[in-house]
């Protein structure tokens, strides 16, 4: 009788790919909040940039891996993998110019009505060797936007800032650039909700470069790719204020990531 073959084994490849599977499958997954409270967003200027969302110490060594209670979580090594990060909030004036009576004149209705541009990038603590643009960069940079003949050119702190479009050589490709219109008038709709959703890459990870233990790090607990918020208003009427109607922003970005 003919003899029947057996079946091969796994190989190892094989048995590593199920083993990681399974590993990645039941890991917890740990969620950093970030507390925007009240960001003062001045028309006119820079603006506001916020660049800590995936700010996450490594615990103190000889600790156990306990849960901590209402606190962001800490991580084990010097590497964790990044699963998404959410921004939940919105931006409103301070106050306004008048307070809606009938002898309040129509014409003031683009005089102090904004224009607010919110931009999400990615950018990175490996600077000058990472394509991504580095953590520090801002608006300011002389080469944020393009200009005439797409050559790369500054903020002009004008009306022209909402609408330029960015230098992607400096700014990479965003992950949100959107522009929101505020009246600035009472009984208006002037506050704007902020949503911005993003998934990272099956394998994608996330490294600590200076992997110290301890709480409060500071640029220590900061990966090398993570997520940039710029946001900049100007005035639709594109003259200078003597006073500003400063915006405030407020909301919390929850960034999810598996320890491991």
């Amino acid at each position: 009788m003919p003899q029947r073959k057996q079946k091969a084994g796994l190989t190892k490849n094989q048995v590593r790919t199920i083993a990681k599977k399974v590993v990645l499958g039941t890991a917890e997954t740990k969620q950093r909040y970030t507390e925007i409270d009240e960001q003062t967003i001045t028309p006119g200027t820079t603006g506001l940039t916020l660049n800590r969302f995936m700010e996450v110490p490594r615990m103190d060594i000889g600790n156990m891996p306990i849960p901590r209670d209402n606190q962001n979580p800490v991580r084990e090594g010097a590497q964790i993998l990044p699963t998404s990060f959410q921004f939940r909030g919105w931006f409103r004036p301070r106050a306004l110019q008048n307070d809606g009576l009938a002898d309040d004149p129509k014409s003031e209705l683009f005089d102090r009505a904004l224009y607010v541009r919110v931009i999400f990038i990615k950018t990175s603590t490996l600077h000058p060797n990472s394509r991504m643009p580095d953590n520090s960069l801002t608006v300011a940079n002389d080469n944020f936007f393009l200009g005439p003949n797409g050559l790369p050119q500054g903020q002009a702190l004008n009306y022209s800032d909402i609408y330029k479009p960015l230098n992607w050589k400096i700014t990479g490709k965003p992950l949100m650039d959107k522009v929101m219109f505020i009246p600035n008038q009472y009984g208006m709709k002037n506050t704007k909700q902020v949503l911005f959703n993003h998934k990272f890459s099956k394998n994608e990870k996330l490294y600590f470069e200076q992997n110290v233990s301890g709480i409060g790090q500071g640029n220590s607990a900061i990966p090398d790719k993570h997520i940039t918020a710029h946001i900049i208003a100007r005035y639709c009427d594109d003259d200078t204020h003597i006073q500003y109607e400063n915006l405030e922003l407020s909301g919390t970005g929850i960034f999810k990531f598996k320890d491991f």
